[in-house]
């Protein structure tokens, strides 16, 4: 009798016990869902926070407009600014010379009309779009111009290493075209955007491709101009891409134009 009380002691035990166990793991299944949920809502919060704090930087739309507007034009002083930027980026490639480069891709305007296509789509401005187009087109054709009777005057036919470096696209030519085209609308939004463009500029290198297209239409290397062609066409697309995006997120519409 007291076996058979003992087994059902034992038995009511084990039962009591398991169920605590069951208990214990649904309470722990519940914090860590809510303890998800919170990380969940933090994120959502500071996400919405970050978002804010870009509509709130543009405190002037239609100051932002204007400087747009201002940068598109490519005519006059900044022809020969192009010019002479395509010249001194032509002889860093002939040189191999990083710093030339750079020096050639600060004086270089060409970030304009780029921006100037990204907001015209962020705000489907038909206007804006139209000179940005024609804009970025004549800069694009003289500078492949320009670079191409350089290089068929230039003595050195060589394929240095800068040149060769403008010819291999990859993925990571995408996230630098994507980080430069939202900071160069992002700067556009603040007063103090001249220390920013130029970096800009510099981080995705779009002279060099197109100088790059010359040297090899004028030394007959066809595929170096096909394959800096696509690098070059990575960096607008995705530089175009990201700007119109980040304007949009902005809170920036086709009233600004206006304003």
């Amino acid at each position: 009798m007291k076996q058979g009380t003992m087994k059902v002691l034992f038995f009511a035990l084990k039962s009591r016990l398991l169920k605590n166990e069951v208990y214990l793991q649904k309470t722990d299944a519940v914090r860590s869902l809510l303890y998800s949920k919170q990380l969940i809502i933090k994120y959502i919060l500071m996400i919405k926070k970050i978002l804010d704090s870009l509509k709130v930087s543009t405190q002037n739309p239609g100051r932002f407009h204007d400087a747009i507007k201002k940068d598109i034009d490519f005519t006059g002083r900044k022809l020969w600014i192009l010019f002479f930027a395509v010249l001194t980026a032509c002889v860093g490639l002939n040189l191999n010379s990083k710093s030339i480069l750079i020096g050639a891709m600060l004086i270089s305007p060409i970030m304009g009309p780029i921006n100037g296509l990204g907001y015209g789509v962020a705000i489907t401005n038909k206007q804006i779009l139209k000179e940005s187009l024609k804009n970025f087109g004549i800069a694009v054709t003289v500078t492949i111009l320009v670079s191409t009777i350089y290089f068929l005057c230039s003595p050195e036919k060589s394929v240095t290493e800068e040149i060769l470096n403008r010819t291999t696209p990859s993925f990571f030519h995408a996230i630098v075209g994507i980080a430069g085209g939202t900071v160069g609308i992002l700067a556009k939004s603040r007063k103090e955007d001249n220390n920013v463009v130029p970096g800009v500029a510099i981080a995705t290198a779009l002279l060099p491709p197109l100088c790059t297209i010359g040297f090899g239409i004028a030394t007959g290397r066809f595929e170096l101009a096909g394959k800096s062609s696509l690098l070059f066409g990575i960096y607008i697309l995705t530089m175009i891409t990201a700007s119109g995006v980040t304007a949009k997120i902005m809170g920036l519409s086709g009233k600004d134009a206006t304003s």
